[in-house]
């Protein structure tokens, strides 16, 4: 099984075994589902009992636990779901994991791999780095981006001038 990282455990809230997390995801809304949620790779499997948010972090409440005693070992370790698990996209919508790794093409030429994801508030950018080691930023838009083959594990570019010279 395969898991994906939601948030880490940056701490306790309260008595009653309220957790404090810093969400790795782009919808909190996701604490809504009734999914199974995992502390740690080996820790034990969870249930969200309720949630509410507190600037950039969640305080979450899960059904497992009710005093904080049962949470504090668990300050630092991340929470994950099951692959099986993630919310459907819309059309030309990735998760990051699905990105990151991508081999990027601009006609038949390889140019180089995503090597990470910085992300904006009108659109993500990705870090490429060249085949010759260099790094260049490609903005995700589909100006530039023509092709996502998550299959075959790459992406079609159309890249301009200014980017090219970053080759």
């Amino acid at each position: 099984m395969d898991y994906i990282k939601v948030g880490q455990i940056i701490g306790t809230f309260g008595i009653r075994g309220e957790i404090k997390l810093f969400p790795i995801t782009s919808d909190i809304n996701r604490f809504d589902r009734p999914v199974e949620y995992y502390i740690g790779i080996d820790g034990p499997t969870v249930t969200v009992g309720k949630y509410r948010q507190d600037k950039n972090i969640l305080i979450i409440k899960f059904n497992e636990f009710d005093n904080i005693n049962l949470v504090e070992q668990y300050k630092g370790e991340y929470l994950y779901i099951s692959s099986d698990d993630l919310m459907e996209l819309e059309e030309d919508q990735y998760y990051h994991h699905d990105i990151l790794g991508l081999k990027v093409y601009e006609n038949t030429e390889h140019i180089g791999e995503i090597i990470d994801i910085i992300e904006n508030p009108s659109n993500d950018i990705y870090v490429v780095k060249t085949t010759e080691g260099r790094e260049f930023y490609l903005p995700a838009v589909k100006q530039f981006i023509k092709k996502v083959d998550l299959t075959n594990r790459c992406m079609e570019v159309k890249l301009i001038q200014g980017m090219k010279d970053e080759i």
